[in-house]
């Protein structure tokens, strides 16, 4: 699932490979979510065992990683869970932990992270995330959901 990209920089080209969470380095993701993202300050026994408890205990998920020639640099994380949409199931995948580096989010590491999770075939919900997060969606041409 190598998928790279190349972005011309000021001082280098960039090189952006998105792989599946099981492809990368789990000492880099944790630097990445829990030091950087989370900005927490956890043993690395504790955020070793968190992280195998979110993403690697649970049935139906996808986590698809951004990296720079083997640095992460962007997350996006997903699970599938039925909702009931017009009197049927339907499984929707969920997204969550949408993070990217801040000098690759001008790159558009993110929207590429989640152009690759919309592409899978179920339908693909966002719940809550950040001022970013909520100013990227209607450029993906995603609808905000009424209220409830």
């Amino acid at each position: 699932m190598r998928a790279p990209f190349a972005f011309a920089g000021v001082d280098r080209t960039v090189s952006v490979a998105i792989l599946p969470l099981s492809e990368v380095d789990p000492a880099q993701v944790r630097e990445l979510l829990v030091r950087t993202s989370w900005k927490r300050d956890w043993s690395e026994e504790l955020a070793e065992s968190y992280l195998a408890w979110r993403y690697g205990a649970r049935a139906n998920g996808d986590t698809l990683v951004a990296c720079d020639q083997g640095r992460c640099v962007g997350i996006l994380d997903s699970f599938i869970r039925p909702y009931w949409i017009g009197g049927r199931q339907q499984a929707v995948r969920e997204t969550c932990d949408w993070f990217c580096l801040p000098e690759y989010r001008t790159l558009g590491v993110g929207l590429h992270l989640m152009r690759r999770m919309m592409a899978k075939p179920e339908p693909i919900l966002v719940v809550g995330g950040t001022d970013i997060t909520q100013n990227l969606l209607p450029r993906l041409k995603w609808a905000q959901l009424p209220d409830v």
